[in-house]
This record gives structure tokens, sequence and C-alpha cells, in this order.
């Protein structure tokens, strides 16, 4: 049972059929946490729209699903891996206050959240 509110949606074995796909939060959804619901839609939109420019519509939600599947991926299990640390005991929350004002500054310069708010989408890419 969580110790917190949130409640995580079970993953899609599939986004799409033959000429219907699902995107943004109806696909896997971050939880609320993450903070990544609504960019991770847009993202969706543009990769999905270069991916019906460049390709025939079957292979087009293949071709989605396999680009995004894994950025989606990575941010849910992200913002899941957060919310489990939100239910510290007296302890933990302890040692948080001792660290955390030291160790954030140097989780949001690292590699991962740069992944995460730095990313790209280059819509001149083609999409092969």
């Amino acid at each position: 049972m969580p110790l917190t509110d949130i409640y995580y949606l079970p993953h899609l074995p599939h986004w799409h059929s033959d000429r219907m796909v699902v995107l943004g939060d109806a696909a896997p959804a971050p939880s609320s946490s993450s903070g990544q619901g609504a960019s991770l839609a847009i993202e969706d939109g543009v990769v999905l729209a270069r991916c019906l420019r460049d390709l025939p519509i079957p292979e087009a939600l293949r071709r989605f699903e396999a680009l995004r599947k894994p950025r989606v991926e990575e941010i849910i299990e992200r913002a899941a891996r957060v919310n489990r640390s939100k239910a510290a005991g007296p302890l933990s929350r302890a040692f948080m206050a001792i660290f955390l004002p030291i160790v954030m500054p140097l989780v949001a310069r690292g590699k991962s959240m740069r992944r995460t708010y730095e990313y790209h989408l280059d819509w001149d890419e083609r999409v092969v």
C-alpha cells in the first residue's frame, strides 16, 4: 500500500493500433510530481507529426512509439523513485535537512536533469 496519495496507471503494452495512437497522458503518464505531463504531450505531438510527415501511417505509428517510449519510461521511473523517497521517517528527515542543501545543487546540474530539461526535438530531422 502506498505511503502517499500517488497512484500509478498500468503501462499500456502498445500505444497504437493500425490507425489509432494514444499520446500524452493517454499513454503511460508520469505522476504529477514529475512536472513533465504537459511537456511530454507536446513532445509527443511534434514527434507524431514528424513521423506522419515522413512515413506511411502504420509505420509512422510504430516508429512514434519506438522513438518516444524510452524517454517517457525514463521520466516515469525517475518520478516513481522520487515519490518512493517522499515518505521519510524521523532519521531520514534529519539526514535530508542536513544534506539536501548540499546535494541538490549538484544533482540539479547532473546529466540526468540535463537529459530531461535540455531535451531538443529537431523538426527538420527526417524520420527513418
